[in-house]
């Protein structure tokens, strides 16, 4: 680097990473003395896509859709998207995406209620820290054609549930798998006891 210089731009560097940094001088006689090590902290950046996207199939009208934390966070994660849409043979839209938040970053788990049988579906999720949207990783499955689960297994308590059925404003029908089942029955409200169809 220019000697006449006392700066140095640091390239190629990881976001929100934390990094030592010392300085040594030398001439044609050899190395000078280390600075004492300074410790820095790059920026944050838009989080990367989320991890694999696996799904346990409960029944051919609800499934319950999992993700990774993000491989590389770029800071602190503090919201998910989840957006799902009806697709065709030739992945066009079949129908109105629906779009759920979950403000809790802990929650990497979603449970969806009363899809349309036999209906491949596209999922796709994304990440979100102080400096925006990552992002999505997506997966399209068709209920129809995978196994599915019995509804005896236990559903993991406290997950986020969706009513496929429901309007299409943001968050607007968000439960908790502890809510739905202190619901009564009779209810409107999303259930994980049935299939929805």
């Amino acid at each position: 680097m220019d000697v006449k210089t006392p700066q140095a731009e640091l390239t190629n560097l990881y976001p929100y990473c934390d990094y030592e940094t010392r300085v040594c001088a030398y001439n044609v006689m050899g190395d000078g003395y280390d600075t004492d090590m300074v410790p820095c902290q790059t920026l944050e950046d838009v989080p990367g896509e989320p991890g694999r996207l696996a799904f346990n199939v409960i029944s051919p009208t609800v499934t319950q859709v999992s993700w990774g934390e993000p491989a590389e966070t770029n800071g602190n994660i503090t919201a998910y998207e989840v957006i799902y849409t009806p697709i065709g043979e030739d992945t066009k839209p079949e129908g109105a995406a629906k779009k759920i938040k979950i403000d809790n970053p802990k929650k990497r788990m979603l449970l969806i209620e009363n899809l349309q049988r036999a209906q491949t579906y596209q999922y796709k999720v994304r990440a979100m820290n102080s400096m925006g949207w990552g992002p999505f990783r997506d997966a399209t499955i068709n209920l129809a054609s995978q196994p599915a689960r019995p509804l005896s297994i236990p559903i993991i308590p406290d997950i986020p549930i969706i009513d496929a059925e429901a309007g299409d404003e943001y968050d607007s029908y968000l439960m908790y798998s502890s809510e739905v089942m202190k619901s009564p029955a009779g209810s409107k409200t999303p259930s994980v006891s049935g299939d929805g169809g």
